[in-house]
């Protein structure tokens, strides 16, 4: 399952889950597991040409 699908489909308990102020620890660990996630992706983003948008590869990565 695409993780946008198993957001979208679980979206009442992710709100939940981002928005208590009980477990901000599962809020940090989402934040980082995403940027791993990108920046693991990052090369490869990088190597798509974005004309006409006037910012660097690298920031629409």
């Amino acid at each position: 399952m695409q993780l946008h699908t198993h957001l979208k489909k679980n979206r009442a308990t992710y709100k939940i889950l981002l928005t208590s102020p009980n477990i901000p620890d599962y809020t940090k660990e989402l934040l980082a597991y995403f940027q791993q996630r990108l920046s693991k992706h990052m090369a490869e983003l990088a190597k798509f040409d974005f004309p006409g948008t006037g910012v660097h590869q690298m920031i629409v990565a």
